[in-house]
């Protein structure tokens, strides 16, 4: 089997000719994403770390006040950066095998101080086109969406949390661990926390279609004859050329970026305007 389970949390109730739960999708979008949105339970996360606190002594009563309603507990989203990737075995086909998710943040954060397991959802989403139908009412979007719902811990491991710091930095920009500065020294470790996702549940929608027009509206000339459709490719992530800032010595551009940005764009224009695209996107 090479897909995630299907739990009630993925489950697709919509479009299911769109759902996957194939591994190679979902780790090709997230791990595509530059940014993950991580969604969690402050109510429950905060639950959690009061009562593995040490106790205090209790605080005076407050004087009498008039009731007022408690405020909402609002789910937390928090956008940060991540991959895809399996510790244990760093050289596994991820078309075939479950991974891990590993998120970067500062060791202050609160997500990062909670001392067990916490619930999370993480999201990404790709925009590749804009449909525009005949009407308003049949206009969408080409995208890849993925959804991934586990148990995120803190890395307590130094080997692990340091091949993750790796995997992170590559991740974002392939090649940049050794084109860098590294290992990091022992104040940038502490200052960085590693939150690791066992991945419960996971699912993709990938949509590349274009106008869905009715049958009527397309016999309709006064509509046909007046009203443009298509697609409008997307290429929002379409990275440039590398600037350097004024403490940089090093000229050129290393090879490894140049490489980086070429292929990072190449993908993004491959998948801009889904099955219609036939022309060359322009930068």
């Amino acid at each position: 089997m090479s897909a995630y389970r299907v739990i009630q949390q993925t489950a697709a109730h919509r479009y299911k000719r769109l759902v996957t739960y194939d591994y190679r999708t979902v780790h090709s979008i997230i791990n595509a994403a530059t940014i993950l949105h991580v969604s969690f339970s402050p109510a429950a996360a905060d639950a959690d770390a009061a009562t593995n606190a040490p106790a205090a002594a209790p605080a005076p009563s407050p004087a009498p006040s008039p009731a007022a309603p408690p405020p909402p507990s609002y789910p937390a989203i928090l956008p940060m950066i991540g991959t895809m990737g399996l510790y244990a075995q760093p050289d596994a086909d991820p078309a075939h095998t479950p991974l891990d998710l590993y998120l970067h943040g500062h060791a202050s954060a609160r997500l990062m101080r909670q001392p067990s397991e916490t619930a999370v959802s993480v999201s990404a989403a790709l925009l590749d086109g804009v449909v525009l139908a005949l009407t308003p009412y049949n206009h969408n979007c080409q995208f890849r969406s993925a959804v991934v719902v586990g148990r995120a811990s803190v890395v307590r491991d130094a080997d692990e949390k340091l091949w993750a710091m790796r995997l992170i930095t590559d991740g974002l920009v392939a090649g940049r661990w050794e084109g860098s500065r590294t290992p990091p020294t022992e104040g940038e470790v502490r200052s960085t926390s590693i939150l690791k996702v066992v991945v419960d549940g996971a699912s993709a929608k990938v949509n590349v279609a274009g106008p869905n027009n009715s049958r009527a509206e397309l016999k309709d000339e006064g509509v046909v004859g007046r009203v443009w459709t298509g697609v409008v490719p997307v290429c929002s992530e379409l990275f440039g050329t590398p600037v350097p800032c004024g403490d940089n010595r090093v000229e050129p551009v290393p090879e490894y970026l140049e490489e980086w940005v070429r292929k990072h764009n190449e993908e993004v224009k491959r998948h801009a305007g889904g099955e219609t695209s036939s022309a060359e996107v322009e930068e």
